[in-house]
């Protein structure tokens, strides 16, 4: 983040983590948007597999992505709790990341949700 801050300024309300490989609908951005308006601080999308029937490890991580798209995430959506972020394609807002924390790997989502609550704990927020 520091660098994006130099690179372009303190412009940015929320910052999207994706690999490489991620697929985008084409109303994607659109629709993370419209959730972030709504005051969502971290969240996350459906996520699908590309290969599901290359191989049993596939097929075993896109079952895995249906579960936690359909039983956990839409659960808590519901009841209007956090959600569970894995793996990539998801947003969190400038906001509950103020910390400076430097990395020389990328940026794994539980780093990043372990971050958020320890600062919504303790009610850090940005300078």
């Amino acid at each position: 983040m520091d660098r994006i801050n130099k690179d372009y300024g303190n412009v940015y309300d929320g910052y999207f983590v994706f690999d490489a490989d991620n697929i985008l609908e084409q109303d994607y951005i659109e629709k993370m948007n419209q959730c972030f308006n709504q005051g969502n601080q971290i969240i996350t999308s459906y996520r699908n597999s590309k290969n599901y029937g290359a191989n049993w490890i596939s097929a075993g991580y896109g079952l895995w992505f249906l579960r936690e798209s359909r039983y956990l995430n839409n659960a808590r959506e519901i009841i209007h709790s956090s959600c569970a972020v894995s793996g990539t394609g998801f947003l969190f807002s400038k906001e509950i990341f103020p910390l400076r924390i430097h990395r020389t790997t990328n940026t794994t989502p539980p780093t990043v949700i372990a971050t958020a609550m320890i600062q919504m704990i303790l009610n850090i927020k940005t300078v």
